[in-house]
């Protein structure tokens, strides 16, 4: 049976946080499932939504902010080389 991890640890971290995928490959999964967003200035995120209304209340789409802009909003979203280097 594979056992593949939901947006990393979901549910006992912050889901797509390194904090979420490092705890996931400590139970051992398999494969892990995130999803990948496009931000204003091409750089790849790990986020679930399209936007920030559901975790942050705030009404703005992933492609309509930097990089930068999104870190100040939340450190912990990373991008997807920090999941490559996790792994």
């Amino acid at each position: 049976m594979l056992k593949i991890s939901h947006r990393g640890a979901w549910g006992l971290e912050p889901e797509n946080t390194l904090r979420s995928f490092r705890l996931a490959l400590n139970y051992e999964v398999d494969m892990i499932e995130t999803d990948v967003r496009l931000t204003k200035d091409n750089n790849l995120i790990l986020f679930h939504d399209s936007d920030l209304k559901r975790l942050y209340n705030i009404n703005k789409r992933i492609e309509e902010l930097s990089l930068n802009e999104i870190k100040e909003i939340n450190e912990e979203i990373p991008f997807l080389d920090e999941l490559f280097n996790l792994i």
